[in-house]
């Protein structure tokens, strides 16, 4: 009777067994959910930082290209228009477009909260061929600022506002706000524009040269 006895277990050690079993396997379960979670966390984070990336190296590549077209209304100034919450400059196309014309650009906010990147052909103005890029999206404002020597003053120093300069500024910085609860951060993205102004240069709109040369 011993010898049977310890020759196999009792109905409470297999309870206790099936029991610590159980525990086990609902453990490794809350782990293996806890690890996913984790997981899908680190993913939207990434994605939102990878968006604010792509805005940013969209933006300063565009405003690093920039062209200092001449214009001339009793002076010659550069065809750029700085504002506190929007920038109007002049540049090539996008690599994926050219050698299509230069592009008459505008960076503002939306009235549907979005950060665009606005662009109209040289050749082609008309309303038609326009074409609205949404680098942002949940952006509650954007400010811009231009460090540069301008009148009255003629101090190298921040204003908000770059209109009829001569020369384009030799930094803009761009602030984005988002919305109040988005995690997301915008640094202060500040680019300087590598063009340098020629008073003397006719632009060429289809090669994007000065005319004659």
């Amino acid at each position: 009777m011993i010898r049977a006895r310890e020759a196999g277990f009792t109905l409470v050690e297999t309870l206790a067994a099936l029991a610590v079993v159980g525990l086990l396997s609902v453990l490794i379960v809350d782990g293996a959910g806890l690890g996913s979670r984790v997981w899908e966390r680190a993913a939207v984070a990434e994605a939102r930082v990878d968006e604010i990336a792509s805005a940013q190296a969209i933006v300063r590549g565009r405003i690093e290209a920039l062209l200092p077209v001449t214009q001339y209304a009793g002076r010659a100034y550069t065809d750029l228009r700085g504002e506190p919450d929007k920038l109007f400059f002049y540049g090539p196309a996008a690599s994926a477009a050219r050698p299509d014309a230069p592009v008459v650009y505008r960076l503002s906010l939306s009235t549907g909260s979005e950060l665009v990147l606005s662009g109209v052909g040289d050749l082609a103005p008309e309303a038609s061929a326009r074409r609205d890029d949404v680098l942002l999206r949940n952006v509650a404002g954007v400010d811009f600022a231009y460090f540069g020597a301008a009148p009255p003053d003629n101090v190298r120093r921040w204003r908000d506002r770059w209109i009829q300069q001569p020369v384009p500024p030799e930094l803009i910085r761009i602030a984005v706000r988002l919305r109040p609860g988005d995690p997301r951060v915008w640094p202060d993205l500040i680019v300087r524009p590598a063009a340098t102004i020629d008073l003397s240069c006719v632009l060429n709109p289809l090669t994007g040269g000065c005319k004659g040369r």
